[in-house]
């Protein structure tokens, strides 16, 4: 089980350096962290309470999206897939669903969105140059990188942030005596 935490945590690594540095994601770490995110689970807990725990972590993913979906849709009137929300956030998500308990995932689920805003607020805290007074910061971007950076500094890398977050506590729970992850 251990051998199976520690591959866990580095794809988990992987996600947070690919998320964090160009917002793309290699498309096989999703599937690869669901697979050892559910073994996992499905090694601590009876086949049926799996099943059970799993349907309601993705009831609550999608109840979560659902207003995601709404709010950007209705009062931002933006695109929700890859606008407000990326593909890669909506697959972690549904690779963490099926890693723990219900009550483990729905605390777990909203500390790891808690702990990605305030990393984001710190990096984006520090990466902010401050502006001169009476002088209007203006960027006219001519070159495609450049272009893709300031993508970079308006997006959040919410998958890399939760997979930062996960890996920190399945590092935790493998190396200390900390309570069981999947008793709840």
């Amino acid at each position: 089980m251990l051998f199976i935490k520690l591959i866990l945590i580095a794809t988990l690594a992987a996600i947070f350096y690919q998320d964090y540095r160009s917002r793309m994601v290699s498309a096989f770490l999703f599937p690869l962290a669901a697979s050892l995110f559910g073994t996992l689970h499905f090694l601590h807990t009876d086949r049926y309470v799996f099943l059970i725990s799993c349907g309601i972590n993705m009831m609550f993913i999608a109840v979560i999206l659902l207003i995601l979906y709404l709010y950007t849709t209705l009062k931002l009137k933006k695109r929700f897939i890859n606008t407000s929300f990326g593909i890669g956030d909506l697959w972690f998500f549904v690779a963490v669903g099926v890693g723990f308990p219900t009550v483990t995932f729905a605390i777990l689920f909203v500390f790891s969105v808690l702990f990605a805003l305030v990393l984001h607020l710190l990096f984006k805290q520090k990466t902010q140059s401050p502006a001169l007074p009476g002088i209007e910061n203006t960027y006219t971007f001519t070159d495609e990188k450049m272009n893709t950076n300031k993508h970079l500094k308006k997006s959040v890398p919410l998958a890399g942030y939760m997979s930062l977050f996960f890996a920190l506590i399945l590092s935790v729970s493998a190396f200390s005596n900390f309570p069981s992850l999947y008793l709840m």
